[in-house]
């Protein structure tokens, strides 16, 4: 029951850093969008 709990544990730590990520990617490509959309009218 124990190793079950540490793998459910695991499990939702590994998703929560999918998460982490995949909003960090998220907000980074949002700022570097605009920008180079920008330069290109430029």
């Amino acid at each position: 029951m124990r190793s079950l709990l540490s793998i459910l544990f695991r499990w939702w730590d590994l998703e929560n850093f999918f998460l982490f990520s995949f909003v960090l990617a998220y907000s980074i490509a949002l700022q570097k969008v605009p920008f180079l959309c920008y330069t290109h009218n430029k």
